[in-house]
């Protein structure tokens, strides 16, 4: 199969799937008789309505719930930022880079770094 017959064949479907639609919709309108799976209901949805915060509650809660989480993150964010600056600072401020005080502060550095 080409991708080229493949692509006629859904494009065929999707016609017949459309044409089906249509047929339902126009036998309701027109008051006939309900299609052979019921009644076919076609409507438009405003998503932008169905999910404005100003107008729904469980919105307005979610979005607080965001914003409690972002702060929250980014408070522990800056105090992990803090720590390794701590470590970069004091490990700066000895003199002797061979030191197991040195290699230790190193090592608590790339162990905060990887948090």
């Amino acid at each position: 199969m080409t991708p080229r017959r493949g692509y006629g064949f859904g494009v065929a479907a999707l016609g017949a799937v459309l044409a089906a639609a249509l047929a339902g919709g126009v036998r309701a309108q027109a008051g006939g008789p309900p299609a052979a799976g019921g009644d076919l209901k076609i409507g438009i949805v405003n998503l932008k309505e169905c999910l404005d915060p100003t107008k729904h509650e469980y919105y307005q809660e979610v979005e607080s719930e965001q914003k409690k989480l972002a702060k929250q993150l980014e408070d522990e964010l800056r105090a992990k930022e803090k720590v390794v600056r701590d470590y970069k600072d004091r490990m700066e401020a000895i003199s002797d880079r061979t030191s197991s005080l040195y290699f230790e502060l190193y090592h608590k550095l790339k162990m905060a770094e990887q948090d």
